[in-house]
């Protein structure tokens, strides 16, 4: 190998340099493509998060999900004729007829703004599952912030309503199709 090497003249060795340290220069330019990217994925994926929490419809269907009787605020023109500026909600009053599916259902203001917010959460879930199905971030990705909601959501024996609820909650789901957020369900391991 000395020999074959001693043997080279300053033209050869030039060029197998070059070609050893552009060799090291592409595989270091791979690591910093891979390293940025995965950034960039990581930033993406916490502005998506961040804007999905700061929803004012989903922060309502979030207080909906979690609470049996709770205050939820209104917002400017919601429901004009609400001084208080919030609806006391109690699952038995407003969750129930809010959920139905019957096209000849009617509803009060309250029931129509716990509708629409629940109908935003779930559009917004949708969204999320398409970026898990463009693989721009994984579902292992959105776990830290999706589990404890979607286990209140997938698992009627484990959520904090009585399960007549979240039934309601899952033919709502699956009569307007939200196809997405009951393939988000599954890959989080819920069957609904």
């Amino acid at each position: 190998m000395c020999e074959y090497l001693q043997a080279l003249d300053g033209d050869q060795v030039i060029k197998i340099s070059t070609l050893v340290i552009s060799f090291l220069l592409g595989i270091k330019a791979l690591y910093e493509y891979n390293k940025t990217q995965k950034w960039k994925k990581n930033e993406f994926l916490a502005k998506e998060i961040k804007e999905f929490f700061l929803d004012r419809d989903v922060k309502k269907a979030l207080l909906i999900i979690d609470w049996n009787r709770i205050d939820i605020p209104l917002y400017d023109n919601e429901i004009p004729s609400n001084t208080e500026r919030s609806i006391f909600f109690i699952d038995e009053v407003h969750l129930s007829n809010s959920l139905s599916i019957d096209p000849n259902s009617e509803f009060s203001d309250e029931e129509t703004i716990i509708r629409k917010s629940i109908d935003e959460f779930l559009v917004k879930l949708s969204m999320l599952q398409n970026y898990v199905d463009n693989n721009l971030f994984t579902t292992d990705d959105l776990k830290p912030y999706l589990s404890y909601w979607l286990n209140m959501i997938g698992d009627k024996h484990k959520a904090r309503k009585n399960p007549i609820y979240i039934e309601k909650l899952w033919e709502f789901i699956k009569r307007y199709e939200y196809n997405q957020v009951v393939k988000l369900l599954k890959n989080f391991g819920y069957q609904i």
